[in-house]
């Protein structure tokens, strides 16, 4: 129970991650599709289709059927036979999955005499590969036969040596269903032999299996169960390694989460040091502003800077709350634009209430800041008057003593 719960849970991580990397393509394919016209529309379109089949799933080959059908037209227009060859061979797997095989054949057909003109080898091995795939489908096996050999000699003629095994393999199991066992034997020990030499484990173990099952038809059931045992520990090898692939994968994915997350609490703890560094600047400027009435600066100047202050602190308002805006918009350009649209206008009206009350507070700190200057004038006045009066007194006194000195002075001379 634990070995099958193991082997589902790696299928399925491999599934998933075959998915992510399908859906990688897909947007790729996707963003490139508005900036291209013509044959290269056509191999986007075909390249959507394909990546879209990939799925095997009735909601995806209908959207690769709707790209497939846009692809043919524009194909035929252009008289695009490769991209049209390529088109006809995606709509026949959909076909073949709708057990639609006539279709599917006739298409085939077409694709075939159209790359077939071009010359391309590895083009008609695809269409002779998947002809021999809907005769299998339809059991009709000997037909299936007759066109897998052709794809597997080009294939071979090519040295695509991974088609090539596959096409072995896949000859040996219809050989096989068709009780030609010698045939069959023979392909599976050849692709046995290829999968070795080029180190395809899953087509070494492909071949063990079809070799234990054609010594089971022919009832030599040593050789048999030797395959069988070959067969079950390979594939529990191959089981192992992925697991080990997948753990990999998966630590290597949370190191990066890790990093990701480490990253950004650093640029979180920079930007905090950031807001209270511009919000020190802004308290800084507003207090320069409540007290720069008693600096000699021009009336449009103040203005200057107190507009300057305002629009610096709503920018910064809106940074701050741009992420909060985004959410509550949910992505779209126009609530986006509305909500902007209303701050700006408070932002407005905002303005105009804090620039007439610090206005008002430099008007009563320039007033309070000239009459204290007058106080002063005046101050000094009084000061230089008192100053003068006291001379003036002094001046009385010296003449008075002056005059009583005299008339001493002259009693004494009377006497």
């Amino acid at each position: 129970m634990k070995k099958i719960i193991f082997i589902l849970t790696i299928i399925t991580l491999s599934i998933a991650q075959l998915s992510a990397q399908n859906k990688a393509k897909i947007d790729s394919l996707l963003q490139k599709l508005p900036t291209v016209k013509d044959s290269t529309e056509v191999d986007v379109l075909n390249g959507l289709a394909h990546e879209y089949l990939l799925f095997k799933d009735k909601e995806k080959d209908k959207q690769a059927e709707d790209y497939i059908t846009r692809l043919l037209s524009i194909s035929r227009k252009l008289s695009y036979a490769e991209g049209l060859a390529v088109g006809l061979r995606n709509l026949s797997v959909i076909n073949m999955r709708h057990g639609e095989y006539r279709k599917a054949l006739r298409d085939l057909f077409q694709a075939l005499a159209m790359v077939e003109d071009t010359g391309k080898e590895v083009d008609q091995a695809v269409c002779f590969r998947l002809i021999g795939d809907c005769y299998e489908q339809k059991e009709n096996f000997g037909q299936a036969i007759d066109y897998y050999i052709k794809s597997y000699q080009l294939y071979a003629k090519l040295d695509m040596e991974r088609k090539t095994i596959d096409l072995v393999n896949d000859l040996a199991s219809l050989y096989q269903k068709e009780n030609q066992n010698e045939q069959a034997i023979t392909f599976a020990n050849h692709g046995l032999m290829l999968a070795q030499k080029y180190n395809q484990k899953e087509d070494v173990k492909e071949s063990y299996h079809i070799l234990a099952k054609v010594h089971k038809t022919t009832k030599e059931f040593d050789l048999a169960y030797e395959y069988q045992e070959k067969y079950a520990n390979i594939k529990d090898s191959i089981a192992k390694e992925q697991s080990l692939a997948e753990l990999a994968k998966l630590e290597a994915n949370h190191k990066a989460q890790e990093q990701q997350r480490i990253a950004k609490k650093k640029q979180e703890q920079r930007n905090n040091l950031q807001y209270l560094g511009i919000s020190a600047f802004f308290i800084l400027l507003f207090g320069g502003l409540f007290f720069v009435g008693d600096v000699a600066i021009p009336p449009h100047m103040m203005r200057k800077m107190i507009f300057i202050a305002l629009f610096l602190t709503f920018q910064f308002l809106l940074l701050l709350l741009n992420p909060i805006l985004q959410e509550y918009a949910g992505g779209v350009a126009l609530f986006r634009l509305l909500i902007n649209g209303c701050f700006a206008l408070g932002f407005v009206f905002l303005i105009r209430y804090l620039e007439t009350r610090i206005n008002m507070r430099l008007e009563k700190r320039i007033r309070r800041r000239i009459k204290k200057r007058v106080q002063k004038k005046l101050s000094k006045q009084e000061i230089a008057a008192a100053k003068k009066e006291k001379m003036k007194e002094k001046a009385e006194k010296k003449e008075m003593k002056k005059s009583s000195n005299k008339g001493m002075e002259s009693n004494m001379a009377t006497s």
